[in-house]
């Protein structure tokens, strides 16, 4: 895996993001000239591989006497150097010649700076995604999630928990996990103001003890629900972080009115979900539910899975 130092102010790049995501890369992001030349210079750091330094670092000629001055340094000839220019000042990139790769930022797309750094692209495996369904609640589908949940650990599958349910979830409760915990909820709201999901899902993701390989994002308690920030583009955001981590099963716990989340379109749309119609015999109100749900899920384009 390639290590980049990204140097830039922008936090929130979509040059960073995408090389992060979807490249076999390990990308450091330090805002200034500064900070980049303490780590270089540290005699006890690993040097990365390439460094990019972004076209918001002014002015463009103290980042182009970095380099220069970078590459009189015998142990730093070997990292490949990459310096974004503003259009405006793309020319002073001539006087950079032979001694790193010059893109100008506006016309920069994520596949050139991934050739430049010498990266390769990453195909993440989807994981499983089984998402128990039945348009009523009481059918027993957390109860089936947490012991497939704990069956599937123990068998040395890695293995996380979705509860879905953000109004009325009840996976913590059976699983004993303490209400103190992060919520799922506060993670898409966290998304939705701009945080990297890669980045901060590994503060809440519970790891459940008692089964090996478990994790869990909770829903939150009814009554400390605030807001819903999942829509379709944090609930795809957040399966493809769990499929990054490369867990081997997503289970998913949908409520009972599986309209109320976007995790069911979405889960429509992700390529290995499977739908998992929970029919509880004996019970009227489990027929009906086991067949609403079915034409819900074959009215989202997913009756072929």
């Amino acid at each position: 895996m390639r290590q980049v130092l990204f140097v830039t102010t922008a936090h929130q790049s979509n040059l960073y993001a995408g090389l992060r995501q979807d490249y076999a890369v390990h990308p450091a992001l330090v805002p200034n000239l500064r900070m980049a030349a303490a780590i270089l210079q540290s005699p006890n750091g690993d040097l990365p591989d390439a460094v990019v330094l972004g076209h918001d670092l002014s002015p463009p000629h103290q980042t182009i006497e970095f380099v220069r001055r970078a590459m009189g340094v015998p142990r730093l000839r070997g990292i490949t150097w990459v310096v974004l220019l503003d259009q405006n000042v793309a020319f002073m990139g001539e006087e950079l010649a032979g001694l790193a790769r010059v893109l100008v930022f506006q016309e920069t797309s994520l596949e050139a700076l991934a050739e430049a750094v010498g990266a390769q692209p990453t195909r993440v495996r989807q994981p499983l995604a089984l998402a128990v369904v039945n348009v009523k609640g009481g059918t027993g589908k957390t109860s089936l999630i947490v012991n497939l949940a704990d069956a599937l650990s123990h068998r040395g599958l890695k293995t996380v928990i979705l509860d879905a349910d953000v109004a009325d979830g009840d996976v913590a409760e059976a699983l004993g996990i303490p209400g103190s915990a992060p919520t799922i909820d506060r993670l898409a709201r966290e998304i939705a103001r701009g945080g990297d999901v890669h980045t901060v899902i590994g503060r809440y993701l519970y790891e459940y003890e008692r089964a090996p390989n478990l994790h869990v994002l909770p829903a939150p308690g009814r009554s400390d629900y605030e807001q819903d920030y999942l829509n379709e583009v944090t609930s795809m955001a957040i399966l493809n972080a769990l499929a990054a981590r490369r867990y081997d099963v997503i289970l998913v716990d949908l409520p009972g009115n599986i309209r109320a989340t976007p995790f069911t379109a979405t889960l429509a749309a992700w390529e290995t979900t499977r739908f998992l119609l929970l029919y509880t015999p004996g019970y009227t109100f489990g027929l009906k539910g086991f067949s609403g749900a079915g034409q819900i899920v074959r009215g989202l384009g997913a009756h072929d899975r």
